[in-house]
């Protein structure tokens, strides 16, 4: 039995969660777009993910080499299943360009179940 959260959009529509077969996205912060773009077109040619979203670049501060650095980021969002999450992420650092890229995932609440399943569908190889 699939277990279901309801909830209502703003049209009334009715929208579930379902817990047994969650959508992910895997979040990661690039250096440059061209190398965001290549992660993105990676993992969906691989069908480790369905769609990626390539968010303009952004300031960034942290703590590197025990000096506070700053310098501008990409941010690509994976959408994912569950299931393909950590081969996402497995890819996605023998990709990245840093040493030690920031690569984590966040659970895609209340979505249509037309799109689940279209992720569910872009994420599986077809059968010949």
């Amino acid at each position: 039995m699939t277990a279901r959260l309801e909830h209502m959009d703003v049209d009334g529509e009715s929208n579930s969660t379902d817990t047994d077969h969650p959508v992910i996205d895997v979040v990661v912060n690039c250096p440059t777009v061209e190398n965001a773009h290549l992660i993105a077109e990676t993992v969906i040619a691989d069908r480790l993910a369905a769609a990626a979203h390539v968010l303009p670049a952004h300031e960034t501060v942290y703590r590197w080499g025990g000096e506070v650095t700053t310098g501008t980021e990409v941010e690509v969002r994976l959408r994912t299943t569950a299931e393909k999450a950590d081969l996402v992420a497995a890819r996605v650092a023998a990709l990245h360009p840093f040493i030690l890229p920031s690569i984590t995932t966040r659970l895609v609440g209340v979505l249509n179940d037309e799109y689940r399943t279209w992720v569910a569908e872009q994420t599986t190889r077809p059968t010949t």
